[in-house]
């Protein structure tokens, strides 16, 4: 079996490079170009996307590994870090608005309409 794929790879890739040598120069460059543009259109962005996921997954990896991302203990047992401290007391607002906006909102709108009594 490994005989014969062997040797209708070496006929495949004969016959490929015989019609590679009768097309003229200028329909090679448009399939080249073609090809590429694909690559470039397709490949190339699902290529960056996922070296970036991995790049940005170690250094994320890496940064919590860092002494201020750790627990720390206080009077009545373990602490949240400081770094996770300062990004609640930063993000709180944000955090307060996308958890509960649409709720509070609802009740605007339910108390306007007078489906709920405001007290």
């Amino acid at each position: 079996m490994a005989l014969l794929a062997s040797v209708q790879e070496k006929v495949r890739e004969r016959i490929q490079a015989t019609f590679m040598e009768l097309l003229p120069e200028s329909v090679f460059q448009q399939l080249v170009e073609r090809e590429t543009e694909q690559f470039m259109k397709y490949e190339a962005p699902k290529l960056v996307r996922k070296l970036a996921e991995e790049r940005l997954r170690e250094f994320v990896i890496e940064e919590l590994k860092k002494p201020e991302w750790s627990e720390r203990w206080g009077v009545n047992g373990t602490l949240c870090s400081e770094m996770v401290s300062t990004l609640l007391r930063e993000a709180a607002p944000q955090f307060v608005e996308a958890m509960f906006g649409m709720f509070a909102q609802q009740m605007v709108n339910d108390m306007r309409s007078g489906r709920l009594r405001a007290y």
